[in-house]
Formats: structure tokens, sequence, C-alpha cells
């Protein structure tokens, strides 16, 4: 649960353990509009721990509050097996009440982009 003042800004960061060849990591993300706002991505460390450059592309539905994310390390790079953060979101927390923030489908492709599944995860945020 994380507390927030409306108005505030706070982060939130994707953390992938025991990863194995991971080339691309396409997720969408649910949050709660009434009570936050999405503000931006960015890429964190773990698919680019090698050097390649990676490219995120993200696509928000505001009125939804369905977030697509998407990374792929360049081709020709290959997989790698990240373990670590691997993107973070900022949100400002909009409205008094009790939203969630979800990763509601995961899914990991390797260097031959065949799809691995991936659970996902939820945290709580409580503006005051």
């Amino acid at each position: 649960m994380v507390n927030q003042a409306a108005g505030a800004t706070f982060a939130v960061t994707v953390v992938l353990n025991g990863g194995q060849n991971v080339a691309s990591v396409p997720v969408q993300v649910t949050y709660d509009p009434a009570v936050m706002q999405f503000l931006s991505v960015s890429e964190a460390g773990a698919l680019s721990r090698d050097g390649a450059a990676v490219a995120l592309v993200h696509r928000d539905n505001a009125s939804t509050g369905q977030l697509r994310i998407s990374l792929t390390r360049p081709p020709g790079a290959g997989g790698i097996s990240p373990s670590g953060p691997l993107f973070t979101m900022i949100f400002m927390a909009k409205a008094a009440g009790q939203g969630s923030i979800a990763i509601s489908q995961a899914v990991l492709r390797d260097s031959n982009n065949a799809t691995v599944e991936a659970g996902g995860s939820q945290a709580f945020v409580n503006v005051r």
C-alpha cells in the first residue's frame, strides 16, 4: 500500500526476476484513472545491462486506465537473462480514494520471438 497526498507524484518500478534469453517485454498495466494519472515511463536497466539500447514505447488510454508498455532489445542483440528493474512508471495522485496499479498481462519474448508467460503483480495506492 502506497499513501500519497492529492497532487503528489510517485514512482512504481516493475522488476523481473529469473528471466532467461529475454529480447522483449510487452505488458499491459491497468490503473484507476479516477484516483491517479499516468505521467511517464522510463526504462530501468535490466534489459540494457550489457549496453544494448532498448526501445521503449507506450500507449496510454487515460479514460480507461489501460497502459501498454513494450521494451525491445535491438535486432541482432540476442536475448539477455535479466533480473532487476525493467521500467519505472510515474503517476500523479489525482483525487482522494483507493486505487490499484496492476500488471494485467505480461509476456516475455525470447530472441526467437517465442513467448513465455510471466506472472504479474498489483500495488494499491491510497490518495488522501
